[in-house]
């Protein structure tokens, strides 16, 4: 049997010395490397979104057909790697969203069996779209054995129109959102403990298929921003829907959909029904990555164990790329083996993704700091339209404490500065100069003996001011 053959049946890696290993240097290149990718890009630019977009949603479809059970090997995670699969289409309202995501669900029209597409409003909310608490009952209605766990689906796509609706249902208090997607995306176990045994949630790990898409403008990437301390951002592939390089003559392509029978087949509803409720009958079954992915893997490791980390904003690019790898080969071929060209290929596009998530929180920036200069013209502009009034409301608040302290002695500046209104104190120095510019207080003098008059410091209204 040879190493090739033992990866497709036991997972691992696979020696890729002396392949012939394709090198994708531009986008080009990337969309010509596989027939269904340069089918991809043509049929985008048809429907006129970017091709990334439609990759995007081509790429999370496909990857909520194969069934859970089909894993990344342990080697180089620790722990066997799951191929949830999460993407954020990046643009403004109006640029081709839906659009992206209805070209996406063209070329891969099915989702895979025993699945659904939900919107759940929180983490618990999730776990709740897999499975619930159930009893057995008798005759007469009445529980007759211990809750058990009842499988309702298998695979659910998450498909979120706007991302602030994540960001509203993560910022509540006491929400789970965030944590549960970061573990769903590891396919780990997760659900909701509650005292009462019926109302508990408990989804095994790696026995369910969670994909996300969601729709991201700009001006909503505080909820990226947010939540990168968590890994949630890290774990998101990030396409844009639109493409400078649109034709300006628009080619008519037909959807040629990625066939059925390249998915690999999963368990019987019975079995998954059994998984969920007893916890017997089920193995994983990982796939194939080539030697060079184990390689970087390893370096990744090292690195980080020596403590010299890259982006924290990169700390999942290489998990990206090996499950973007096995789900493309799958489109591809239908192979559970990846290969060294599809690996290089894969590795690309999650580059891509990551320097369009760079732009798209460049553009976020640009946004607040625009938004920020509008908010302070706006209250420059208020507040020259304003000063004339504060200046002749903190004249007639000087001119009623002079009057109100009329016993002949008169107040200095400081003090009067100290009495007026608290809000008019920015605009005192203005209206105590027009006031005695225009005569309406005036200053005490004293006179010495020799009858010379000195100035005090002290003023008090002239007898004309009304």
């Amino acid at each position: 049997m040879s190493m090739a053959q033992q990866g497709k049946m036991d997972g691992g890696y696979i020696d890729s010395s002396g392949a012939d290993v394709v090198e994708i240097g531009c986008d080009a290149e990337f969309w010509e490397s596989l027939p269904f990718l340069t089918h991809t890009r043509d049929y985008a630019w048809s429907c006129g979104v970017s091709p990334w977009s439609v990759y995007g949603v081509e790429l999370v479809r496909a990857a909520c057909a194969i069934p859970p059970e089909y894993v990344l090997p342990r080697e180089g995670f620790g722990a066997y790697g799951s191929l949830n699969m999460f993407l954020a289409l990046t643009g403004f309202s109006g640029d081709g969203k839906g659009n992206s995501t209805s070209a996406g669900s063209d070329l891969v029209p099915f989702i895979g069996d025993y699945a659904t597409i939900a919107i759940p409003p929180s983490g618990e909310g999730i776990g709740s779209v897999f499975s619930h608490m159930e009893r057995e009952t008798g005759e007469n209605g009445r529980p007759t054995g211990p809750a058990f766990n009842q499988l309702d689906h298998i695979r659910a796509l998450l498909d979120y129109d706007e991302i602030s609706t994540l960001t509203g249902a993560a910022s509540r208090q006491g929400s789970t959102l965030n944590a549960t997607l970061c573990s769903t995306w590891s396919g780990k176990k997760f659900g909701g403990w509650n005292k009462s045994p019926d109302k508990r949630v408990d989804v095994p790990a790696h026995a369910y298929r969670l994909c996300l898409i969601a729709g991201a403008q700009p001006s909503t990437a505080g909820y990226f921003l947010d939540s990168k301390n968590m890994g949630v951002v890290q774990r998101f592939l990030t396409y844009p829907v639109t493409d400078p390089e649109l034709p300006e003559k628009r080619r008519p392509v037909t959807a040629k959909p990625i066939p059925m029978n390249r998915f690999p087949q999963g368990y019987t509803w019975d079995e998954y029904r059994m998984y969920y409720r007893n916890g017997t009958g089920y193995e994983c079954k990982p796939l194939t990555l080539p030697e060079e992915a184990s390689r970087e893997m390893w370096a990744q490791r090292v690195a980080v164990n020596h403590h010299k980390r890259g982006d924290p904003m990169d700390s999942h690019r290489l998990l990206l790329a090996a499950r973007v790898a096995a789900v493309m080969q799958i489109m591809h071929d239908g192979a559970l083996t990846v290969t060294p060209n599809m690996w290089r290929i894969a590795s690309y596009a999650v580059k891509r993704s990551c320097e369009f998530r760079s732009e798209y929180m460049a553009e976020y920036r640009s946004l607040k700091s625009r938004d920020y200069a509008e908010r302070r013209e706006d209250y420059d502009r208020a507040d020259d339209m304003m000063e004339p009034k504060h200046i002749s409301d903190a004249e007639t608040d000087i001119l009623e404490k002079l009057r109100k302290w009329d016993d002949g002695t008169g107040r200095d500046r400081r003090d009067m500065q100290q009495c007026v209104k608290k809000r008019l104190r920015d605009v005192f120095g203005t209206a105590w100069e027009n006031l005695i510019a225009s005569g309406r207080i005036i200053e005490i003098k004293d006179t010495d003996a020799e009858g010379r008059k000195h100035p005090t410091g002290r003023y008090c209204i002239t007898p004309d001011t009304h």
